[in-house]
């Protein structure tokens, strides 16, 4: 997404500068190498218009290195190489660190997306000790031993008293971490590389297999890589289309052809890169055991070292498992021109199973998409990931395309056989946050709570893995409905039917209209009689995005809360008045209902019988599709703030909608110059036959759209001969003999139930539908197959049922995540946590009448 700006923080200033007020409403998005730019999580933030606060620039300091306890403390901006380099200009030789793949990332930002290294010492997160964290209250803490002012103990020892809060901040939205203390591996007074192949596909489960003892057993000291051939050769740096010009995967054959070619390492499909530390006799003894053991998969081999040119990329293994830093892993990146890459990392048990699987799952979705991919099976002390890496041509939108589909698949794949990932992109995030479903995402509504407590303005990083503060959550939107203080929205009382209350609150319940249309609503109890309520009105049009609005032209100017003056206060809020008429003309000042419209505004006329009188329609339909039309120019103008910074006027009225929802019934008109041809109940002026016919016991819509469809309704009805009858044979002749036609078709649809008929035409091909009330929708299959009922819990009146948001996403879920409010539900957390008023404070204006 497209940042609005980006800070460099400063590290004396950082706190005051960029959290010091608490109320800001604009995102923060936080980075340091490592965390974004070249690993897992990408360079952009989740939400456009966030400000980019690189925090690698300025606070990059190495705050300490204690030769003594081995630990260090350092900045978000220290990278693997300087902390290395340091450590080599102080002369420290018995001082190792413990690199990743790639040296120029941050060793605190590598820390907080809990990834890995290569030495003995491989699980940076347990290797952490101590943390700083500024708050988005712009409070700052410290963690473990340093949450005492005095302690000489916070690198190395990482708890404190109490619940440990460190893994609050990993891979994390809570708050900004600005220290980081670090064990460092003592010198284990030698290491050995080594490098084994293995020549079949087929050796993988049997290689997993014996790998596994000796990693919990520490022969294999360090993370097991496993690689494949394809991802051998693209080490060369060289592009795909040097070796290959065909289309789709590359497969293991003439992988392994070119690696026989172009390699130092013979025929193989698997290489294993390792390295054994210690005195020499050590790590021989270790090396023995290895050989012995890989030496029973048929056809594997040692590589020697000494007969690899330095260049080779074996050399930049020994170089990170020794502790060095180093690149050579990106060479990789130029398989594709303009090489950009997106990574998926499932976790499962170390077995020979678990890894065939795996490898399926990712081998068989990246060759449904043409891609290749380059796999490493990374084997820790327990688990084992497999990390696939999806390459793709930066430059090329089918190919990027094609990458993140690839990457979806194997996601949802993976996670429906109980393999999840643990790091992941930022445009991954929700999905991969989806997966971990256990008792319907507990988890993950926990996270929220936490979000919602350290962070209620929803400012940093919103969307961070799959966190998403309040104020995003659903459709995106935190909604505060602002209500009179004692009779509240006048839908309240449309009833009956009611929900009845069950908490002993007096009335009749919630009408089922206002049950309706306000879930994921805050309610507050505000009157606008009282001054303080115009200025909490005033406050709140300040610190939020959109304001909508439903009073007549001019009504608000007395309370200074029409659009100017608004706009004096918040130049980038988009004001939305819908009204039944709009902001001008004759009829502006007049008020608007629904069916008033309808009949005004030429629907009512089009609706009804043939013969019979006009009717409204049986839902509010003109209500229904001018919020639409609102909800769409308020998407249309937030997307145009992001380009100019300013907000605007949106003026949205019933009565212009309706007429635009005439659509092809006015452009009849305004092409032909004359009246329109008036009401036809359930059929169609121009196409028949295409309308409900009445059954032996209800109704049925049948649509004989076309000439063939007509064919396949005669056939069906046991009538093929109509379909030859001149007077039936083009829909020109059938719209003119309409009536005999209908009365036709009608005498053979009576014969039968609806069900019946239904049977009788189902995958012929032909449009059908059963004409059902409202309750046999509710209980359609289809309707219950969709989700578009679902049971909630109200404060007040228990477990309803209500309708579903209707639209699916691929990647976000809209859920129903509040009730309808009761009347005032929400005015303390609102005037505490979006207007900024005290306790004190609340308790005053509600003695005055002036909230409830």
């Amino acid at each position: 997404s497209r940042p609005l700006s980006c800070i460099q923080a400063a590290r004396k200033k950082y706190k005051k500068s960029y959290y010091g007020p608490t109320n800001t409403r604009f995102p923060f998005f936080p980075y340091q190498l490592a965390e974004t730019v070249i690993g897992y999580g990408g360079a952009a933030p989740r939400v456009r218009g966030s400000v980019v606060i690189d925090l690698g620039r300025r606070m990059n300091k190495i705050l300490d290195i204690n030769p003594v306890d081995h630990t260090c403390l350092v900045e978000p901006g220290v990278t693997f190489y300087a902390l290395y380099e340091e450590i080599q200009k102080r002369g420290y030789k018995h001082l190792w660190i413990d690199c990743p793949d790639l040296g120029g990332g941050s060793v605190l930002g590598n820390t907080l997306d809990r990834g890995i290294g290569y030495t003995v010492y491989g699980d940076h997160w347990a290797c952490h000790s101590g943390l700083e964290v500024v708050l988005p209250t712009g409070e700052l803490i410290r963690t473990g031993m340093g949450a005492m002012a005095n302690s000489s103990s916070w690198q190395i020892f990482p708890y404190g008293y109490g619940p440990m809060a460190d893994g609050l901040f990993s891979q994390s939205n809570y708050g900004i971490v600005t220290k980081l203390g670090m064990t460092l591996m003592p010198n284990p007074g030698g290491y050995e590389s080594y490098l084994y192949t293995f020549p079949n596909e087929s050796d993988l489960a049997p290689l997993v297999d014996i790998i596994r003892p000796l990693r919990i057993g520490n022969i294999l000291e360090n993370v097991a890589q496993l690689r494949h051939v394809v991802q051998a050769i693209a080490y060369s740096g060289k592009p795909r289309s040097s070796y290959f010009q065909g289309e789709g995967q590359m497969t293991d054959e003439l992988a392994r052809e070119i690696a026989r070619k172009e390699l130092n390492y013979g025929d193989f499909t698997w290489l294993y890169y390792g390295m054994s530390y210690g005195p020499k006799e050590i790590r021989q003894y270790k090396l023995d055991i290895i050989h012995k053991e890989f030496s029973k998969i048929p056809g594997a081999r040692r590589i020697d070292p000494a007969t690899l040119p330095k260049t080779d990329y074996f050399w930049s293994r020994d170089r990170i498992a020794a502790g060095i830093p180093d690149l050579e892993e990106l060479r990789w990146v130029n398989w594709y021109p303009n090489g950009g890459h997106i990574a998926f990392s499932p976790v499962s048990p170390v077995r020979g199973p678990d890894a065939t699987e795996l490898w399926r799952i990712a081998r068989s979705r990246a060759a449904e998409f043409g891609h290749d991919i380059f796999p490493a099976f990374c084997v820790g002390l327990r688990e084992m990931h497999l990390i696939v890496e999806c390459v793709f041509n930066r430059d090329d939108p089918d190919s990027r395309k094609k990458a993140l589909a690839c990457m979806r698949a194997m996601i949802d794949e993976a996670a429906s056989k109980g393999y999840g990932e643990y790091r992941t992109h930022l445009v991954l995030m929700d999905q991969i946050a989806k997966t971990y479903d256990f008792n319907d995402h507990a988890l993950m509504k926990f996270n929220e709570r936490i979000k919602d407590t350290l962070d209620p303005n929803g400012i940093l990083a919103p969307g961070k893995s799959g966190v998403w503060p309040a104020r995003y959550r659903g459709r995106g939107a935190d909604i505060i409905k602002v209500e009179h203080p004692e009779r509240g929205d006048d839908t309240r009382a449309w009833g009956p039917p009611f929900a009845e209350y069950k908490d002993g609150r007096k009335g009749p319940g919630e009408s089922a209209y206002y049950l309706s249309v306000n879930r994921n609503k805050k309610s507050l109890g505000l009157s606008f009689a009282h001054p303080e309520g115009v200025e909490i009105l005033h406050e709140l049009a300040k610190n939020c995005d959109v304001l909508v609005e439903n009073y007549l032209p001019g009504s608000l100017k007395k309370y200074d809360m029409d659009y100017e003056s608004i706009r004096k206060l918040n130049p980038r809020l988009i004001y939305a008045s819908i009204t039944g008429y709009g902001q001008t003309g004759p009829y502006s000042n007049r008020p608007g209902f629904d069916v008033m419209v309808e009949a005004e505004f030429g629907l009512m006329h089009l609706t009804g019988s043939r013969d019979g009188p006009p009717v409204k329609v049986g839902v509010a339909v003109t209500d229904l599709t001018t919020g639409l039309y609102a909800c769409n120019s308020i998407m249309a103008a937030l997307l145009a703030r992001t380009n100019t910074g300013e907000g605007q006027h949106l003026d949205v009225c019933l009565s212009d909608v309706q007429t635009a929802t005439l659509a092809n019934m006015a452009e009849s008109v305004l092409i032909s110059g004359k009246r329109d041809s008036g009401r036809w109940g359930t059929a169609h002026p121009s196409v028949v036959p295409y309308q409900g016919f009445k059954t032996g016991d209800g109704d049925i819509f049948l649509g004989g759209a076309n000439d063939r469809l007509f064919g396949i309704l005669c056939e069906k009805l046991g009538k093929s001969e109509w379909s030859q009858d001149p007077k039936y044979v083009t829909n020109n002749e059938r719209v003119r003999n309409r009536k005999e036609l209908e009365d036709l078709i009608e005498a053979e649809t009576t014969k039968r139930t609806t069900q019946e008929w239904l049977n009788i035409l189902e995958g012929s091909g032909l449009p059908y539908a059963a004409v059902n009330d409202v309750l046999g929708t509710l209980n359609h299959e289809h309707t219950k197959a969709r989700g578009m009922v679902q049971e909630i819990d109200h404060p007040s009146c228990g477990p309803i049922k209500v309708l579903s948001p209707p639209v699916k996403y691929s990647n976000a879920d809209p859920s129903i995540r509040s009730p309808p409010p009761l009347l005032g539900e929400h005015t303390d957390e609102v005037l505490e946590n979006v207007v900024g008023l005290s306790r004190e404070r609340i308790l005053s204006l509600k003695a005055k009448g002036v909230i409830a």
